[in-house]
């Protein structure tokens, strides 16, 4: 930081260039992982084997679709099932994978995000009960419904 701000004090350099962008990133990464798999109907697992066996990649992740601009910028990120059935694909190529897969899969869960489908969501998802397959407030009532898990 003192060789490119010499005028600056190190703790701004670090503030400026390494926390806060650190955390920013941290932040927008957790963001992002939760709009791909917390969904009022997105079922979540407690058996490892279970889990495999209920084609995880269609059933457990979504495909968001962001508002601009963040969706022209976030390169197509949120194509997230197509991600999760071939995790080598290349950003570039997974709106196409993503469209694809749409095409065939009839169970890829789809939604345009706004303020308001963001809010219903985390209001709705807040623990998850995988005796019952239901999202549940923080009281153990349900607040969603029975998610399925066969894909």
């Amino acid at each position: 930081g003192s060789v490119l701000a010499p005028d600056r004090p190190l703790w701004e350099a670090l503030l400026n260039g390494w926390i806060v962008p650190f955390l920013v990133f941290n932040w927008t990464i957790g963001w992002i992982i939760y709009l791909h798999h917390t969904h009022p109907q997105v079922p979540w697992w407690d058996d490892a084997g279970e889990w495999k066996a209920s084609r995880p990649p269609i059933v457990a992740t979504l495909h968001v679709r962001l508002p601009q601009p963040l969706h022209a910028i976030s390169n197509s990120i949120m194509d997230h099932n197509a991600h999760h059935a071939t995790p080598h694909i290349p950003l570039y190529r997974l709106a196409r994978a993503q469209a694809s897969l749409r095409q065939r899969l009839a169970a890829i869960r789809y939604y345009r995000l706004t303020p308001l489908v963001y809010l219903r969501i985390v209001d709705t998802c807040k623990l998850y009960d995988s005796t019952t397959r239901r999202w549940c407030d923080f009281a153990g009532r349900p607040s969603g419904p029975v998610c399925s898990t066969d894909g």
